[in-house]
């Protein structure tokens, strides 16, 4: 009976490794878009191809934590090699004019340097509608494959900008860059 068991949990396992992708490689990429920022300036997928890599977060307007995490991203920013560029995704920015107003402002007063999307039809589908926790962190290659697994929540560390800092290292290793 024990190994019937076994052999039902290591049967399940697979099965479901092979659904949902075990591994650190995802099988995501973002789709082709055409947006904007919060001020209205035009955004397209060809904001990934001149880095090897791209730190898209995602995050609200509505979540404490998220906008918590600004300031350290920020930092991470003006510390991130050349060859990889960071960007978020305000989810609700596109809402409405007083949620877009609170999206500017919490940028402003986070000293938020990178760009900031308004997610169009494209960025919802492939991005905000796959993030089931706020904030999460998505890695990609300029073609928009994702680049190893998503960070789901902020960091639990002391120095957050350091943690990603280390991240991006470990990609672009992956990546072998």
């Amino acid at each position: 009976m024990k190994k019937k068991s076994a052999l039902l949990l290591f049967t399940l396992f697979l099965s479901a490794c092979l659904t949902v992708s075990c591994g650190n490689e995802s099988n995501s990429s973002v789709l082709p878009f055409n947006t904007t920022n919060i001020y209205g300036q035009q955004v397209t997928q060809k904001i990934l191809e001149d880095y090897d890599l791209t730190m898209i977060n995602v995050w609200g307007t509505w979540c404490h934590s998220c906008i918590e995490e600004l300031p350290d991203l920020a930092t991470a920013h003006s510390m991130l090699p050349k060859n990889v560029n960071l960007i978020s995704i305000c989810e609700d920015a596109g809402q409405d004019e007083e949620t877009l107003a609170a999206a500017k402002e919490i940028a402003r007063t986070n000293n938020v340097s990178f760009q900031v999307l308004i997610p169009d039809e494209d960025l919802t589908e492939s991005i905000v509608s796959t993030v089931i926790t706020f904030p999460t962190t998505i890695f990609v290659d300029s073609n928009g494959n994702e680049v190893g697994q998503r960070i789901i929540g902020v960091p639990n560390t002391e120095s957050i900008a350091d943690y990603y800092l280390l991240q991006v290292h470990t990609r672009l290793e992956m990546m072998g860059k």
